[in-house]
């Protein structure tokens, strides 16, 4: 990645969990960068280019947040429950962030290569921890994290039954 590419990124990362999606704007996070307002476009099209990009960023820091928590976690059949729990959390550490990644304006395929991709390694992640169970895993911490982060659920609550959603979707040993 480019390193004004990157720059601009990270300030839109920071502005969106500030200020919010709605806010966030090119001419904004060029200001955050410290470059002209006319530089951002010389990487994004258009503001949902930027938001694809920055979309497709928080899930690559997702997955590596997962893959941590596997990783610390020596028991087989506890890893799912890890990264379930971690998306949960993830989303709880970055609502604003989570949003967007869930957010109806990137949901059409093809918008960001890099976003598809990501979003096909964070699923593929599940399965590979659940086989054909892994998508379900999947979509009930992502159910489990929408709701922490609207304050439907408090959040240990969420991280709880990520993991009791895990437990009952892992295979018996």
């Amino acid at each position: 990645m480019a390193t004004l590419r990157r720059k601009l990124i990270y300030a839109a990362l920071a502005l969106l969990e500030r200020d919010g999606l709605e806010r966030l704007s090119l001419r904004g996070v060029a200001r955050a960068a410290g470059v002209s307002a006319m530089a951002p476009y010389h990487h994004f099209a258009d503001r949902r280019a930027m938001l694809a990009a920055v979309a497709a960023r928080g899930l690559e820091r997702l997955y590596a947040a997962q893959m941590i928590a596997v990783r610390q976690t020596p028991d087989p059949r506890a890893r799912a429950a890890a990264a379930a729990e971690a998306l949960v959390r993830y989303a709880a550490l970055f609502p604003e962030l989570f949003r967007l990644i869930g957010s109806a304006e990137l949901a059409r395929p093809g918008v960001e290569e890099r976003l598809d991709a990501a979003h096909a390694r964070i699923a593929a992640h599940f399965a590979a921890l659940l086989g054909p169970r892994g998508p379900l895993l999947h979509a009930l911490a992502q159910g489990l994290a929408a709701q922490a982060i609207a304050g439907a659920l408090p959040i240990e609550r969420a991280r709880a039954l990520a993991r009791e959603g895990a437990a009952l979707l892992a295979p018996s040993a």
